[in-house]
């Protein structure tokens, strides 16, 4: 092992006489048998990879941009990469002399000994597959979805789907599934076997998130056969939780409570304060706000729409101590300028047991704020906007040198975009002192593509 492989890896692969390694900063180290220079890493792989993938006698490399480099043994042409999965993949898997790819629709491709371009089974109403691992000849696992099931509450139930295809010309025989690891039980696993599969022939596998207790679970799905490569190892992940409704300021035994909306007169926006009680026994990393029937044509500041229709979701990610209670304000721009008592939202709580990623600036071309002004309620933006288009704002804390993201996607429903700070949710911490100015919050605003 080089000396370069001991510190700052994030991923492997091995094939059968040869080890890559990927490092933090997106390059990528070999070392072993250099069989059909299979350890020569090419200079496109030696910057911006975020994945790696090791057949028989060659390589593969998948850039953070979507692109598959391939070198090494070319006997089959494993490494003659088609162009379909010269743009727009999101996961690549290398096995005997063939790779294969995943790309961001979904669909499959492969080249190599005995490949071709893949259909993608649909089972139990899903589509599209997210992953995938070759064995040596003939088995492809295409994951329909990933083994993360993310946040579920208690007593609920979430199925992923996977497809078990064998594209290849020898029977799979032996075929077994089971789940491993320290949350084992929170998972369970329901599939067909048959004495063997077939060439060109598939079975489904459907794995269930049925999560009993509070916080992080994780296991391991193993899927068995005769293939050399046996078993396939899939890491499962998701987060058992619970959902809280929230009641009136005053109602007793609930964590979750709301006041009636307010106009600020400054604004012309609508603030609702929200008051959280951690009633769960441990620290939470934030709260997740599930909003449903707002009122057509309102903005929620940042807001994304919801995993449920009809829904948008807004995170406040402050760490809340057991037993304490936390308060902040949504807010609300509603162009239609209607009285704050005719908003009804209905609004639910998940606690964030997992830390959220940070909001890091995002790409696009900044515009000119026509002013930024202090107000009672909070630093008070506004900008010269294209109707129906899609903007950002971004903050720093530290006179520029760092950026966050406030929100994620704001539609200008006009010319005219106002946007206020008051802190979480809208950004990490509430602004100190007078906005762009020495020691204050500074801001910039970017259109998205």
């Amino acid at each position: 092992m080089p000396t370069t492989a001991r510190s700052g890896i994030i991923a492997i692969a091995a094939g059968d006489h040869h080890t890559l390694a990927l490092r933090q900063d997106g390059s990528v180290i070999a070392w072993g048998k250099n069989t059909a220079s299979s350890t020569v890493v090419p200079k496109a792989a030696k910057s911006g990879i975020a994945a790696v993938a090791a057949g028989a006698e060659h390589s593969l490399a998948l850039t953070r941009d979507g692109r598959v480099i391939a070198w090494g043994s070319y006997n089959y042409g494993e490494i003659h990469v088609p162009s379909a999965a010269r743009a727009d993949v999101v996961a690549i898997s290398a096995g005997y002399h063939r790779s294969a790819a995943i790309k961001r629709d979904g669909s499959a491709v492969a080249w190599g000994a005995r490949s071709s371009d893949l259909k993608i089974p649909h089972e139990g109403g899903h589509s599209g597959a997210v992953g995938l691992a070759l064995g040596e000849e003939h088995l492809l696992l295409l994951m329909e979805n990933a083994g993360d099931f993310g946040s579920w509450p208690l007593g609920g139930v979430r199925n992923h789907y996977l497809s078990i295809l064998n594209d290849g010309v020898l029977n799979l025989t032996g075929i077994s599934a089971r789940v491993e690891g320290p949350s084992a039980d929170q998972f369970r696993i329901s599939y067909v076997r048959p004495p063997d599969l077939k060439p060109n022939v598939k079975i489904a596998l459907s794995v269930q998130f049925r999560p009993t207790r509070i916080g992080t679970h994780t296991a391991s799905l193993k899927v068995f056969s005769n293939d050399p490569a046996s078993p396939f190892i899939l890491p499962l992940h998701g987060v058992g939780n619970i959902r809280l409704s929230a009641s009136k300021v005053g109602s007793a035994g609930v964590g979750l409570v709301y006041n009636s909306l307010r106009l600020d007169r400054q604004t012309g926006l609508m603030l609702q304060k929200i008051t959280f009680s951690n009633r769960t026994g441990t620290k939470l990393l934030g709260l997740k706000l599930i909003l449903s029937k707002v009122a057509l044509g309102t903005y929620v500041f940042s807001s994304n729409l919801g995993t449920e229709p009809g829904t948008l979701e807004v995170l406040y990610t402050q760490p809340i101590a057991g037993n304490e209670t936390v308060s902040f304000d949504l807010v609300y721009s509603d162009p239609r300028r209607r009285a704050a008592a005719s908003f009804h939202p209905i609004i639910e709580a998940e606690p964030l047991l997992e830390a959220q990623a940070e909001s890091l600036p995002v790409g696009g071309t900044e515009v000119p704020l026509r002013s930024v002004r202090s107000t009672p309620n909070g630093p008070f933006l506004e900008w010269t906007a294209v109707k129906n288009a899609l903007y950002v704002v971004e903050y720093s804390d530290d006179g520029g040198n760092s950026w966050f993201s406030a929100v994620h996607k704001l539609r200008a429903a006009g010319t005219r975009y106002f946007w206020l700070d008051r802190g979480q949710p809208e950004t990490r911490t509430k602004p100190l002192g007078k906005p762009n100015q020495v020691g204050g919050r500074l801001y910039r605003v970017k259109r998205l593509p």
